[in-house]
């Protein structure tokens, strides 16, 4: 059994003090079906980010982030925002 659980908010915006761009990558796999990094859960931490006065560039599910090949065909298709991107936050296992 697979679970994974989102770190606590404050911890992930401590995290990011230092990076005001941000592209969020979650998983259609495993962090979909317990929670914490689908896209009801990426959607709900960029309305928390932007209220913090972070930006949101984008963001993309790949259907297993684990998988490499998949992972790198998701994120290809947005090279240019991830590119533009102090740092990718991934909610995934």
């Amino acid at each position: 059994m697979i679970i994974s659980e989102a770190k606590p908010f404050q911890e992930v915006i401590d995290s990011l003090k230092d990076c005001q761009k941000i592209f969020l990558v979650g998983c259609g796999d495993c962090a979909t079906l317990c929670k914490s990094g689908g896209e009801e859960e990426l959607k709900a931490i960029k309305v928390k980010l932007e209220a913090s006065g972070k930006t949101v560039l984008g963001m993309c599910i790949p259907e297993s982030s684990c998988i490499a090949a998949k992972l790198k065909a998701e994120t290809a298709k947005n090279l240019k925002a991830i590119r533009g991107a102090d740092v990718l936050l991934v909610l995934a296992c």
